[in-house]
């Protein structure tokens, strides 16, 4: 979840909140190497979890369903690439790719 991204934070406060949900990894290129209660002290609970870069190869090891709120447009390529190696992608982005 790039760290600026209002939906991405709201739908964040959302999954924290379910018992059966772990949040495993979040990417921020801008907060890299940041701690997420450093960036947002509200969200103490994740004080141990650090934003990164998102590579993606490097984030399939982490997840079976992943989440997306990439800007307007940014999303498709991760979309494809997550699909494409058999995980499942809500992607919360602002535009749907063409049919």
């Amino acid at each position: 979840m790039e760290e600026a991204g209002i939906q991405g934070l709201s739908f964040w406060r959302i999954l924290s909140g379910h018992p059966q949900v772990i949040i495993t990894a979040v990417t921020s290129e801008k907060s890299a190497g940041k701690s997420v209660s450093s960036v947002f002290p509200h969200l103490h609970k994740y004080r141990n979890l650090t934003y990164e870069p998102m590579d993606k190869t490097a984030l399939l090891k982490k997840a079976d369903l992943f989440f997306l709120a990439l800007p307007h447009g940014a999303s498709q390529e991760a979309v494809n690439f997550f699909f494409a190696k058999g995980k499942r992608v809500i992607d919360l982005s602002g535009r749907l790719p063409p049919l």
